[in-house]
């Protein structure tokens, strides 16, 4: 540490400044004796006593030479007076006589005023027009210091120090003086011997003394001559500097070794709230360190591990030390994180790596200890601690829940042992999982694909073939399908045999054969299912949907005694397809000629499920037998309540034909021709158009009234096109490439029919399977057109998926102000419950991104409220309904509510979500020590999703600025900018950062001027 120059002592202007005596001319004048009085009286320094007598003298003075000495004297006397004409009196010799030696002496005399005035440069400039030839050896003695103290003091050391060489072996009164500035222009060059030697000679000064054994421990310091330094030390007696002394002691003590005393000190010059540079605090960390006075030091370590230079770095790595001393892991980390971002010292830089990595194991910090315990490995491959590294890394990667991160950094491994591949088959498994429930079916596909490569965990090996069993399903890829489903059933058996997926494979398995109409194979799949779960009754859904999936086989296959029995069990138990059990239980009763039973069995359904989808149909089922059984008062009854009760039900075309069919039958044409131009009429590019017309033609022909039908067909529109023979053949050839799954052929002909056919029988039928194949090839907007002219037309079997659909297309499109509109008409048309939940659901997404949080919360309510939403539309409901209550109608209680359902039900994206609600909630009620804590569990838990674990330490950071602690707000905002790697939060962290930052600069410039101030 060097002396600032604020420690120098001002030049005292209590030297004496003395005068030459001139030489004079004696002469025979009696008032030679007053000259020679004010001569005797100048050597005694009287200068007021000899003024007086000069001034009498030179009234008399006839003599030239002699009057110019005495006005010399006169001005001499007068600067040593300081009185102000001194300047006036020297200017008038020097203009007088200009070529007098006492003109020359006189400029020396002005440079000695303006000195005296600290005037330092107007005396410089006098000085540099003295000639030093007329001077005498004293006076050249206080020129030179006069010369070396003004260019001292104007900075100009090099100047400065040539003038003041000059005078320091001169043992006059400015001897002190000129070596103490001579000394500390040495000092300042790092010359510290030659500082010593001339600092030594002025420690006998009383106004030097004093001050310079600071310099001379200083000295000693540098030198590193310690010992000579305490023993010094205690020969220094004067109090002024004692805390600066003390500053040089700690040090010296410091790198003696002897920290105790070294502490000593440290607190003596601390406890004088004097400024330290980061070097001395770092010391003084070092010393509480190593005399284990942990919590001290970490304060210290604190002030200097924020700068950006290696004494940081260290100061970073023994402040992490200190932490988990003191037991704050949390802290340590980001300390040690901190060492090691710093970089400058590979051996420390190395070591806080592998701390970081081991302590964010330890915290549960996956993400951020994976990637460190891998970089650790890969760049200091034969560290001592490399082998230690790789065994905490194997453990995070087996017991990590933080599958995300943990893949790219398994597979960065450059040498993968058997132990990395395993854990890389579990990671991609689990990440897959997680994938899968975040309904991203296409990474959680090539995650479960990767992990099925390795058969280590043969378990794993298994369940990653059935869920790409499970994806494959959904794409209708049911061959490749059932045989995934094959290789986790039989591959490795006994690895599934006390789990679900045991039977789940014989379900699954079933199911493909059954959506392959192979139904033999399916029912006996089936039938193994429902016997693995009679015993073990973990599914009982899964249980009874298999029960009603048996029923539907023999159907199929015409064992109606065994569809029966299975039908019948799964409504004893009360299935969720109970209605449409009875349903289908019906119809075979129908089939086997017991249309009073089927009847029996349509009623049950009306009275027993009065929300059920199928009363439309089970009544138009009771109307039908009654018309088989030529029951036609009933028939007629029955048709007409389903008219005017269900307008909008897709029987209700169909009815109406019916209906026209009863009276027909009755004879009753008149009635019946009604019927019948209602159906052609409404629906004339339907199956049951053309058949209304089939039928009116007979009537009119029957009647002998031909022209009369010509007419009437005449009146509607399409109707001559859509019985010919050509409109028919054409669609059938473009539904046949469809039902071959040929989309891009039947996307042609489909459309060459709709042009040609403008208004073609099949109008209906050809633009919805068109809109099938485009929507499958993604060609949105193609589709949406299709859709929505089928929604224009009367309701039929096309509306409800074609609502649904058209919704699907405008909200991905992101137009959610027109897919709000069609969801809200799918909740009109949906006659299945899925159709009705898809409906609300969408409503919620469509509105809430429309910021219309009334819409939403409603949605949301309807959801919460559905028995039949499933679970992940439920947690959907719950987790928006927390956001509203939060964000928009400023209910924290109830959003907490919300979010701790969120939690409970879930451990996806949506948990992690509600989780840092719970902590933001916490901090709003000011509650900080929970919301910490919940940020904590937050990253232990949701380690996967790193937006959400950034915006906890957001948050954390907010929190540790409430509670004053800005060097752990400082290192956590410096976390996210390093480690995460999305720029949203990034830049948030970024400019929290540069406003602690500025606000502490501008703390600490305030308060070096107040500092500054106070040394002044």
């Amino acid at each position: 540490m060097l002396i600032r120059f604020k420690r120098l002592l001002p030049l005292l202007l209590i030297l004496a400044f003395g005068a030459s005596k001139a030489q004079i001319t004696q002469t025979q004048d009696n008032s030679i004796r007053f000259y020679n009085k004010g001569i005797e009286l100048f050597d005694k320094e009287k200068f007021g006593a000899a003024q007086r007598q000069f001034s009498i003298f030179i009234d008399y003075c006839t003599d030239p030479l002699l009057k110019i000495n005495t006005e010399y004297y006169i001005a001499t006397c007068a600067l040593e007076l300081m009185n102000p004409d001194a300047l006036t009196m020297f200017t008038r010799i020097m203009e007088k006589y200009p070529e007098s030696p006492k003109a020359k002496a006189s400029a020396y005399q002005l440079g000695r005023y303006y000195f005296r005035q600290k005037e330092y440069s107007n005396a410089l400039d006098k000085m540099e027009t003295v000639d030093t030839g007329f001077l005498s050896p004293e006076e050249v003695s206080e020129y030179n210091f006069i010369v070396g103290y003004c260019n001292f003091r104007k900075d100009n050391y090099a100047q400065a120090k040539i003038a003041l060489a000059k005078t320091t072996e001169i043992k006059n009164k400015y001897y002190f003086p000129a070596n103490y500035y001579y000394g500390f222009l040495l000092y300042n060059e790092s010359d510290w011997d030659n500082s010593l030697k001339h600092f030594e000679r002025v420690t006998i000064s009383k106004i030097y003394g004093p001050v310079v054994p600071l310099y001379i421990a200083q000295i000693y310091y540098i030198k590193g001559q310690y010992n000579t330094l305490i023993s010094y030390a205690d020969t220094i007696t004067n109090k002024e500097i004692v805390n600066d002394l003390a500053l040089v002691l700690a040090q010296a003590h410091y790198e003696s070794g002897n920290f105790e005393k070294a502490q000593i000190y440290f607190e003596k010059y601390k406890a004088s709230n004097k400024p330290m540079n980061k070097q001395e605090l770092y010391k003084m960390a070092y010393t509480f360190y190593q005399n284990k006075n942990f919590d001290k030091a970490y304060l210290e370590f604190q002030k200097v591990a924020d700068g950006n230079d290696t004494l940081a770095q260290y100061a970073s790595f023994n402040l992490a030390d200190c932490y988990l001393k003191l037991g704050k892991k949390q802290n340590a980390r980001l300390a040690f994180e901190r060492a090691h971002h710093l970089g400058f010292i590979e051996d420390v830089t190395s070591e806080a790596l592998f701390n970081a990595g081991k302590l964010s194991y330890e915290l549960s910090f996956h993400q951020q200890g994976s990637k460190q315990l891998v970089e650790f490995i890969n760049t200091y491959p034969e560290h001592k601690n490399a082998d230690e590294a790789k065994k905490v890394l194997s453990e995070l990667l087996l017991n990590t829940k933080n599958y995300k991160q943990a893949i790219p950094v398994l597979e960065s491994i450059k040498v993968k042992n058997n132990d990395i591949k395993m854990a890389y088959q579990r990671a991609t498994y689990y990440q897959g999982e997680q994938e899968y429930l975040d309904n991203n079916i296409a990474e959680a596909n090539r995650l479960f694909a990767k992990s099925a490569e390795y058969n280590f965990d043969k378990k794993l090996y298994s369940l990653a073939n059935f869920w790409l069993g499970e994806m494959l399903y959904k794409e209708s890829k049911y061959a490749e399908a059932e045989n995934k489903f094959n290789i986790c059933l039989n591959y490795y058996p006994s690895e599934i045999k006390d789990t679900k997926y045991l039977s789940l494979c014989y379900y699954n398995i079933a199911y493909c054969e059954f959506k392959a109409e192979h139904y033999e194979t399916a029912a006996n799949n089936f039938e193994k299912f429902k016997d693995m779960e009679s015993a073990f009754g973990k599914q009982p859904q899964l249980f009874l949907d298999a029960c009603v999936r048996i029923g539907d086989c023999y159907f199929q296959t015409k064992s109606y005694t065994k569809a029966m029995d299975a039908y019948d069990y799964a409504v004893s138990k009360n299935a969720a397809a109970s209605d449409y059990a009875l349903y289908q239980k019906g119809m075979i009763e129908g089939i086997l000629n017991k249309p009073d039973d089927k009847v029996k069995s349509m009623r049950t359904i009306t009275s027993k499920y009065p929300r059920s989808g199928f009363i439309d149909d089970a009544l138009f089922e009771i109307a039908n037998t009654r018309l088989q059984q030529e029951d036609y008062p009933s028939a007629i009854r029955e048709f007409e309540y389903i008219l005017s009760e269900y307008p909008n039900s897709i029987h209700t075309r169909r009815a109406r034909l019916s209906l026209g069919l009863v009276y027909y039958n009755k004879h009753e044409d008149d009635k019946a021709l009604e019927q019948f131009k209602k159906v052609a009429e409404l629906y004339s590019k339907t199956d049951e158009g053309k058949e209304a017309l089939n039928t009116i033609r007979a009537i009119y022909v029957a009647r002998g009234e031909a022209d009369l039908y010509f007419d009437y067909l005449k009146t509607i529109p399409g109707a001559a096109a859509s019985l010919s023979e050509e409109d028919s053949v054409s669609f059938q050839s473009a539904l046949a490439m469809y039902q071959k799954g040929n989309c891009t052929k039947s996307v042609a002909a489909f459309s060459k029919y709709l042009r040609s056919f403008q208004d073609g029988y099949f109008r209906s039928q050809a633009s919805f399977y068109r809109a099938e194949c485009l929507y499958k090839d993604k060609s949105y907007d193609s589709a949406f057109a299709d859709y929505q002219y089928i929604l224009q037309q009367p309701r039929n079997e096309f509306s409800e998926i074609s609502a649904r659909k058209a919704a699907v297309i405008q909200y991905l499109k992101k137009d959610y102000t027109y897919a709000l509109s069609y969801y809200m008409l799918l909740e009109e048309l949906a006659q299945n419950k899925e159709n009705q939940m898809v409906a609300y659901l969408g409503e919620l997404r469509s509105s809430y991104r429309l910021l219309k949080f009334d819409t939403s919360f409603l949605a949301a309510k309807k959801l919460v409220n559905f028995a039949e939403s499933t679970k992940e539309a439920l947690i959907e409901s719950h987790l928006i309904l927390g956001r509203i209550f939060l964000e928009n109608y400023n209910q924290p209680d109830s959003a907490q509510a919300e979010f701790e359902y969120v939690l409970k039900e879930t451990r996806n994206v949506n948990a992690a979500e509600a989780k840092y609600n719970l902590a933001y909630i916490a901090y709003r009620k000011n509650d900080l020590k929970s919301s910490e804590k919940i940020i904590f569990q937050l990253s232990e838990d949701f380690s996967t999703y790193e937006y959400w674990v950034a915006k906890g330490y957001l948050l954390l950071a907010d929190i540790y600025l409430q509670k004053n602690d800005t060097f752990q707000s400082k290192a956590t905002l410096r976390s996210i900018i390093e480690n995460y790697k999305g720029e949203d939060l990034k830049k948030i962290a970024t400019d929290k950062l540069a406003a602690i930052e500025a606000k502490e600069k501008a703390e600490k410039e305030v308060k070096d001027k107040q500092q500054n101030q106070t040394e002044e």
